[in-house]
């Protein structure tokens, strides 16, 4: 089975704790630091799980402290491009390791659009049925 992986995968766990378990574990502080992990220019994939997607969509949901962390933030989206490679009717997402192209929603492209409906959308679920993105 899939699962989310790195600190937004640990800070969008802890999403689900009640909130007496969320207080004692100070999960704001662990959103500042997994924020501060996903505010970098370069990252290698474009999964929703293992790469850009997934941390656009993190931090669209979290509430980032630092001025330069929302900047670097919002600029994931822009660079989810230069992971897409051309095609015949498009363009597509490369895949884990950047080895193959695909559609898949842990990996690669259907996660990226998901991604992208969400951080473009704030409050909006990631799948439908699931809960609202906003912390």
């Amino acid at each position: 089975m899939k699962h989310a992986e790195g600190s937004a995968g640990v800070a969008l766990a802890v999403l689900a704790l009640p909130e007496a378990q969320a207080t004692a574990i100070d999960a704001p502080a662990i959103f500042a630091a997994a924020a501060r992990a996903g505010s970098v220019p370069l990252i290698a994939q474009s999964g929703l799980f293992k790469g850009r997607a997934g941390l656009a969509h993190f931090l669209s949901r979290a509430a980032v402290p630092q001025p330069q962390e929302q900047a670097e933030a919002e600029q994931h989206p822009r660079r989810l491009t230069l992971h897409l490679a051309p095609q015949e009717t498009g363009r597509i997402a490369q895949g884990a390791q950047l080895m193959w192209l695909s559609t898949d929603l842990t990996t690669v492209s259907a996660g990226v659009l998901l991604a992208m409906a969400a951080f473009r959308n704030p409050g909006r679920p990631l799948l439908p049925g699931g809960p609202p993105t906003s912390v």
